[in-house]
């Protein structure tokens, strides 16, 4: 470049030092290595005859009012389209619009990809495949014409390019007026056809039924998908691509026209009639070119294999056991298992191997869970052509040569309770087993506990040793209804599920503390605390199981009053007489009218608290005459019993003449008459104890209510007695008790009711139990009255804690599930209600086994953007991420629960507001880091919503005062009861992906980036990583992905997750970037130091929104404590030096040197030199400014005077130096 020395040289008397520094500057620039260009622009604008130093006022104005009228910079480029990327190209760029003062150093010509750059800021100075500068002599009137050459394999077809203009030099940063932009179209690849496909479905394909196929195509592409593609669907004999397709013979054809395929896809469907497929053959679909191509062209050939269903075999089970004899109880013995004949539908799910006492089972109903010395499960995967091995192995001692053991097999899982087709025995002959010793526990409280209030457990345990301990123990608290032992512990609907591992378990001994909400408990269950060997073994190994039976307070009374009056009191036999009923509180309901223990009236109807009865029956005699009333179930109140009324009722006798008196005879002492001491009936059963805590729980959330008399109390329910008698002399008898117990559920698809029981006792050992099931008698259970506590009181009859054993009737009501029921006891006496207890809905599922979080969704999308008005200043602080107070109206007045929510992504902010008594709500907050720039929505929501719109401006550098940070770290344990319970009753695990590792008892994150801030303590640090927990054979499946912490302030940070996948409720969530845990800096040890932010045992809360996308907990839940640690560079917080009042730029205008400069090699030792000349230039720049600011006092006070009433013909005061 050359300089431009002005035309007209001008007087050089008044301005001598200016144009000494001018040229001190400029030889300076030249030794230091910069452009002659550089001395030339520094001297225009300094030199006194300079032209530019003695512009006439009206050729400045003229001058300014051009400039101000500049056209956009115009661009093209040849050649712009079709480009071929495998030659070198050479490129011809021509310009116009090329003026003004952005051009004064010329333009930038580049050319490169467009997502390089697109006018976006300052001109990236690296990176394009050319660049070029158009020097300002190149340029005129505005155009340029200039080439680029590019090498052949530059271009990547599979990007957009273009080629850009820019203001030349420093304003390339500052100046974007001359950008322009052409672009460069690519010429594409010739697509390859690259067909596959895909069938649904594809595999167990029932030849009964009819089938409809899904097919899948891509990669249709090219000269063979000219007119379209054929699917045909048949026999792999038929056709596989050797040779032109044949036209018939296909159980099913489609032609896909070439409109129906776009970017090379497709989907069709074929429907196959019912009975079209032989089970013996192989099918498959495939594909073909379309039309005359189906025979010349095999580009589109491709091929899905379709499995057919076979005819399932019939299974003959038969076992061979090796030792079978002489078999030595002293020593450990293994026993080698061969079956054959294991198939068939009984073989799905694989085949259980157990030995055991051939007492214990014989194929004679289910097979039971627990007892067996050896239980063996042989995986479907195991049996090949129905064959399997296995081994089982007997511990020294086991065997008590008394007894008598077989090896006996059965159908596996669920099946081991409905299918007997796989049970076969081979007996053994035996000697001696070693006694085990037996778990115990005990837990405080135990008895007494308020459910009203939060509460504290302490487990302790002992004697918990051998081999069922290898895996540590399960510790429950929940329903007893559960599971009391029998059979594999049940894995849900448990209160608190805890997993005491092996290293806690010290010399069989353990402790442990289980924390129960406030409101968790509820009356009318029976609970308890229980333990199990843990993992696998709580499915196969019963030697761990212990119970603890809990008691809760009494429950509050909700009673009522039942008042009786009669008519008259004294009555004559055939009188009638009216009962008139008086209830309080005035609720509807029914009463039973007794006559002593013999019934009146039955179902007589009360409402609001009003009834009567009228009868004419009463015999002779004295009649004691109470009423016992039952409420609605609707009402929730208890039944109660009135006070007596005693009738007297005299015999009518005809009158006859009267007879001479008889003296009187001395009187004799009466006789007491005798009191009957016999009881009034009733009978109490809990039914099955799992059943009632299965109906409650979290899967068929139902309820349970009792009606017609009946009451329930400890989780029993009880019946009154109806009719009956008893002969205690030969111990057999019968009663009939009323009222019903109704079992609802999955939204009632489940409903049973057990109505109106039936005792008969057969013999002193045995009875058995009969009740009116969905209105049908039926025989439910036996039972074992010899292992019954028996008692009698007068002519009555009691057993206490019978065991019942249901009958195959009785255990199809269950479907199938129990083979026993809870311990049932019944007295047989007179007629009587139902004992003490509650009516109408007894037990029903909690709001935590409805759902898995109360936590409401929130609306995917802004629900409003309007009605929230914002100030200029509010909005500029609220975009700014600065603390903001803003308030909306229309809200009911003192309306709760308002939320504050941002979206795009939804974002809660605030929750638990409340409008004032004007229906207003105020928040004050600020907006989390993390937004990303572009448009959201701040909402207010409550029972309307309103929203005000705002847009977050591209942020290209670090804020103020943020520090970039690199290398951070994250250890969570996100919550250890959930990865015991993933680990235990739900049989899963977790995956780790992208980095995240677990080292017990944490999960850990690293390489961390982001930036914070030390002066707000805020800022967010992103992680990689992937955690995906799997549980319950695929019904829980969570993946947390991508964590990151935003902190707030010093007290206040959130961890915020990716959340995807399917919650335990089946509920498919696929949630971004959600505050997902709340951190309480405060509450462990957080640290801001000079090279590091630490923290250390920092609570952490499910948030609303990580309670809406995880599905298993309550917002507020506790999760574990978190640590993370977040290295700073050591220059964070050090406040920048302030700068210069005003500053003074040089810049080259050498382009290649600008781009050059930072590749300077770390031995280059020119910038020894740049010192220098910087240090001279700096001196110069001051005294210019010296030189300014004096001459403007001069011009002020001449102006003061008067003085210079014309214009200066050279004090022209100088624009900034460029």
């Amino acid at each position: 470049m050359t300089t431009h020395p002005s035309a007209q040289p001008g007087p050089r008397t008044r301005r001598p030092l200016r144009a000494a520094l001018a040229s001190l500057t400029a030889g300076l620039l030249i030794v230091g290595g910069s452009f002659a260009g550089a001395t030339a622009a520094t001297a225009e604008a300094l030199a006194p005859d300079s032209a530019t130093a003695t512009v006439a006022p009206e050729q400045s104005a003229a001058a300014t009012q051009a400039a101000a009228v500049v056209a956009a910079p115009v661009l093209t480029v040849t050649p712009a389209t079709d480009v071929d990327p495998a030659v070198s190209n050479t490129f011809t760029v021509t310009g116009t619009g090329y003026v003004g003062d952005a051009a004064v150093n010329g333009a930038y010509v580049v050319l490169g990809e467009k997502a390089k750059w697109a006018g976006e800021g300052p001109l990236p100075a690296e990176g394009w495949a050319a660049l070029s500068w158009v020097m300002p002599r190149q340029i005129v009137d505005g155009k340029f014409t200039t080439t680029l050459t590019i090498p052949a394999g530059t271009f990547d077809a599979s990007k957009a390019y273009h080629v850009g203009t820019s203001a030349a030099h420093g304003l390339s940063v500052t100046n974007r007026s001359l950008d322009a932009f052409a672009a460069i179209g690519i010429r594409q690849p010739a697509p390859v056809a690259d067909p596959k496909i895909t069938v649904t479905p594809a595999a167990d394909i029932d030849p009964a039924v009819a089938n409809t196929f899904t097919i899948t195509g891509t990669g249709f592409v090219g000269p063979g998908a000219a007119s379209g593609a054929y699917v045909v669907l048949g026999e792999k004999a038929k056709w596989s691509g050797e040779g032109p397709l044949p036209a018939e013979g296909w159980a099913g054809l489609a032609w896909v026209m070439p409109r129906q395929i776009v970017d090379g896809k497709f989907t069709a469907t074929l429907t196959i009639p019912a009975g079209t497929f032989d089970p013996s053959k192989a099918y498959h679909v495939g594909t073909s070119a379309a039309h005359g191509l189906s025979v010349t062209n095999r580009s589109l050939d491709s091929f899905a294999d379709l499995s057919i269903r076979q005819p399932t075999p019939v299974a003959d089970p038969k076992i061979t056991v090796t030792p079978a004899s002489d078999i030595d109880p002293a020593v450990e013995n293994t026993f080698t298992v061969t079956g054959t004949g294991f198939v068939g539908d009984a073989a799905v799910n694989g085949a259980y191997v157990v030995l055991g006492e051939k007492a214990k089972w014989a194929g004679e109903g289910p097979l039971p869970s627990t007892g067996w010395a050896a239980l063996s499960w042989v995986m479907p995967r195991q049996i090949v052509d129905g064959k399997f091995t296995v081994t089982l192995k007997i511990p020294a001692g086991t065997f008590d040569p008394s007894k008598d053991y077989h090896v006996a097999t059965s159908a596996a899982h669920g099946l081991s309770i409905t299918n007997r087709t796989l049970d076969s025995f081979a007996g053994l002959a035996i000697r001696q087993p070693v006694p085990v010793a037996q778990p115990k526990i005990t837990v405080t409280p135990a008895s007494a506990i308020d459910p009203a209030v939060e509460n504290t457990f302490t487990v302790k345990g002992t004697g918990f040793t051998g081999e069922a301990a290898a895996n540590g123990a399960y510790v429950l608290l929940g329903d007893r209804a559960i599971w009391s032992g029998n059979g594999p512990l049940i894995a849900d609907g448990w209160l608190s599920t805890n997993w005491v591992m092996p290293r806690q378990i010290v010399d069989g001994a353990f402790t442990l503390t289980i924390k129960i909400p406030a409101g968790a408990l509820a009356y009318g269950v029976d609970y308890q605390v229980a333990t199990s060997a843990a993992h696998g073994l709580s499915v196969t190994n019963r030697s761990l199981d212990t119970f603890q039976q809990l008691t809760l307070v009494p429950q509050p009374a909700k009673s009522t009053s039942t008042t009786l009056a009669a008519s008259a009191t004294s009555i004559s036999v055939g009188d009638s007489v009216r009962f008139d009923l008086t209830v309080t509180p005035a609720v509807d309901g029914t009463v039973t009218l007794l006559d002593g223990f013999t019934v009146l009236a039955r179902d007589v109807p009360v409402r609001a608290g009003s009834g009567s009865f009228s009868t004419s029956t009463l015999s002779a005699g004295v009649h004691s005459i109470t009423a016992r009333f039952l409420p609605n179930p609707s009402t929730g109140l208890d039944p109660s019993t009135s006070n007596r009324v005693t009738i007297s009722v005299s015999s009518i006798i005809t009158p006859e003449p009267p007879t001479p008196p008889t003296p009187p005879t001395a009187p004799t002492t009466p006789t007491a008459p005798v009191s009957d001491p016999t009881r009034a009936g009733s009978l109490s059963w809990g039914v099955v104890s799992s059943f009632r805590a299965y109906i409650t729980g979290p899967i068929a959330k139902g309820s349970i209510q009792v009606s017609g008399g009946a009451t329930s109390s400890g989780g029993a329910f009880q019946f009154g007695q109806s009719n009956g008698s008893f002969d205690l002399g030969s111990n057999t008898g019968s009663a009939g008790y009323s009222g019903a117990v109704r079992f609802t559920g999955h939204g009632g698809v489940l409903d049973v009711t057990l109505a109106n029981p039936q005792i008969q006792v057969t013999s002193a050992a045995a009875g058995t139990l009969s009740a009116t099931v969905n209105g049908t008698p039926s025989t439910l259970a036996t039972l074992d009255l010899q292992s019954a506590a028996r008692s009698t009181t007068g002519n009555s009859v009691t057993y206490r804690n019978a065991p019942v054993t249901f009958t195959a009737a009785g255990s199809e009501v269950f479907q199938g599930r129990y083979a026993t029921g809870d311990p049932l006891t019944f007295t047989i006496g007179v007629a009587g209600a139902a004992p003490a207890g509650t009516a109408g809905t007894v037990a029903q599922a909690s709001g935590a086994a409805a759902s898995a979080s109360t936590t409401p969704r929130l609306p995917a999308t802004a629900p409003a953007s309007t009605g929230i008005v914002l100030t200029d200043e509010t909005r500029a602080k609220l975009i700014a991420g600065d603390e903001v107070t803003v308030s909306a109206d229309g809200f009911q007045p003192n309306e709760k629960n308002i939320r504050v929510v941002v979206y795009s992504t939804p974002t809660v902010l605030a929750s638990g507001l409340s409008a004032d008594a004007s229906g207003v709500v105020t928040w004050t907050g600020k907006l989390p880091a993390t937004l990303e720039p572009g448009e959201h929505t701040l909402t207010f929501q409550g029972s309307i919503s309103k929203g005000v719109v705002f847009e977050l401006p591209a942020v290209t550098t670090l804020a103020a005062g943020s520090c970039l940070v690199e290398n951070a770290t994250l250890d969570w344990g996100f919550k250890e009861s959930f990865r015991n319970y993933i680990e235990g009753i739900a049989r899963g695990g977790w995956e780790l992906t992208d980095g995240a590792t677990y080292t017990y008892p944490t999960f850990g994150f690293t390489g961390g980036k982001g930036s914070y801030n030390p002066e707000e303590s805020s800022g967010v640090v992103s992680f990689g990583g992937s955690i995906r927990f799997t549980g319950h054979d695929g019904a829980l499946n969570t993946t947390l992905t991508n964590p990151q912490i935003e902190f707030v302030d010093d007290t206040t940070a959130y961890i915020l997750l990716d959340v995807s996948g399917t919650t335990q409720d089946g509920q498919a969530i696929a949630d971004t970037a959600i505050r997902f845990a709340k951190l309480d800096l405060a509450s462990g040890t957080f640290a801001e130091d000079a090279g590091s932010v630490t923290g250390a045992d920092i609570a952490a809360v499910l948030t609303d929104e990580g309670a809406a996308a995880f599905g298993t907990y309550a917002a507020g839940e506790e999760l574990d404590p978190v640590a993370f640690t977040v290295p700073l560079p050591a220059d964070c917080g050090v406040a920048a030096a302030p700068a210069a009042e005003e500053e003074t730029e040089v810049t080259t205008t050498d382009a290649q040197a600008e781009v050059a400069a930072p590749a300077a090699s770390a031995g280059d030792t020119s910038w020894i030199v740049w010192a220098i000349v910087a240090a001279f230039v700096l001196l110069a720049a001051l005294a210019l400014v010296w030189l300014v600011v004096a001459r403007r006092r001069a011009a002020s006070a001449a102006a003061a005077t008067g003085s210079g009433s014309g214009p200066a013909s050279n004090d022209v005061t100088p624009g900034p130096l460029v």
